[in-house]
């Protein structure tokens, strides 16, 4: 109020809309009217909409820090406006990445839907070579081993960050106690550590090729094979930028001692600064190398689910912590050995886009069904546009004639 007593006007002009609505800079306005001047500087704008003012609105107010935000109100509208204008509309705010996810995620927790419409054991919907589109994420089923798989997943594109839980070379019966389970397609248990780290090698490779300067990749390994990983990742990759353990709630098998950790490797793509929103915490995102996550041996309806369909799923609150880590919203998540689909839940859940790829359709057809019961998001064959739900009655009535 000083300033505009000395000066006569406003340094800053508030901002109004065509049926003269003040959008930014009313307290500017109310403390002019106190001082009783006849007249101030006002921009008018006619070509934001109402919700571009708002955003404007809130960025203004965030470049000028003017004051304390109520943090919940904030949120709140930030939500919304993302509703209302997507999540691209965000990224050009004043806020840091770490932020604006801070605030975003009040509240904002993942619920998952295992209810039986969720999860099905019926026909096989999914064939090998079909990509499905949900939403801003695909799934794509075919061999992660192969350039061309991942040349039609990513059409150009290039991912922010590589997040898949590599297969571990360990046979179905040192994984569970399930003797029903089936084997994984590749890398259960029948290959030497010189054709492990080849695999580990080609897949990296790919990941790296289809991917920004500066991202990392972080891939879940058994301290079994963490040799193998080290030596196809300084191949494709360069020296591990970290090492992270996932400290489980609960221990699971061991034969000398049970096993309550996993390891979480990070390699980067080149040189460049990578995404970092972390900032020791100045955001409030504290985290360490010591990840401290409930596992698969913690009971829970949701767990007895997930086993029915995968042998070693990861918690999806796991997966959506690492991705807001060092992603921007909007970015795309790489997974190339996806399973049933974690990743992509978590992306969605963090407004990343997840590109997956899995070998084995029962996989895939579980991936779109969770998106589908927990994000309300349908799939579409990209071949042709039909869709995973209208495919499922179709074999539904087949399989009961």
């Amino acid at each position: 109020m000083r300033l505009i007593e000395r000066t006569g006007d406003i340094e800053i002009p508030p901002l109004i809309d065509r049926d003269n609505r003040v959008v930014f800079g009313e307290e500017f306005v109310l403390a002019a009217k106190e001082l009783g001047l006849q007249s101030i500087t006002v921009v008018r704008s006619d070509r934001l909409s109402p919700n571009e003012f708002r955003l404007y609105a809130v960025n203004a107010y965030k470049v000028l820090d003017m004051g304390e935000f109520d943090e919940a109100l904030l949120a709140e509208e930030l939500r919304e406006l993302e509703q209302l204008l997507g999540s691209e509309a965000l990224t050009d705010l004043a806020f840091e990445e770490g932020e604006l996810t801070r605030l975003l995620e009040l509240e904002n927790a993942i619920v998952e839907d295992n209810s039986p419409s969720a999860q099905s054991d019926g026909p096989i919907i999914t064939r090998s070579g079909d990509l499905w589109k949900a939403g801003h994420h695909r799934f794509l089923c075919a061999s992660s081993l192969e350039g061309s798989s991942f040349s039609l997943l990513m059409d150009g594109e290039l991912a922010s960050f590589g997040l898949t839980d590599m297969p571990y070379n360990l046979a179905m019966r040192d994984i569970s106690s399930d003797p029903t389970r089936e084997e994984f397609a590749f890398a259960h248990g029948e290959m030497s550590p010189n054709e492990f780290t080849r695999f580990q090698t080609i897949v990296m490779r790919l990941m790296k090729e289809h991917s920004n300067q500066g991202s990392l990749h972080a891939f879940f390994m058994s301290y079994h094979f963490l040799p193998e990983l080290f030596r196809a990742g300084m191949i494709a990759f360069s020296r591990p930028k970290a090492l992270c353990t996932w400290i489980k709630s609960q221990p699971g098998q061991g034969s000398l001692f049970r096993s309550k950790t996993e390891f979480i490797a990070y390699l980067k793509n080149g040189t460049a600064p990578h995404r970092n929103n972390v900032q020791l915490g100045k955001h409030g995102r504290n985290r360490t190398t010591a990840w401290h996550y409930d596992g698969m041996t913690s009971a829970s309806a949701e767990r007895d689910e997930l086993l029915k369909l995968h042998a070693t799923p990861k918690p999806v609150d796991l997966l959506k912590d690492a991705i807001l880590d060092v992603t921007a919203r909007g970015e795309i998540v790489l997974d190339p050995f996806a399973g049933i689909g974690s990743t992509a839940i978590a992306a969605e859940s963090a407004k990343r886009r997840a590109y997956t790829i899995e070998i084995e359709p029962r996989f895939v057809d579980a991936a779109v069904r969770r998106m589908r019961s927990t994000h309300g998001i349908e799939a579409y064959r990209d071949s042709d546009g039909a869709s995973f739900g209208d495919l499922e009655v179709e074999a539904s009535k087949e399989s009961a004639a």
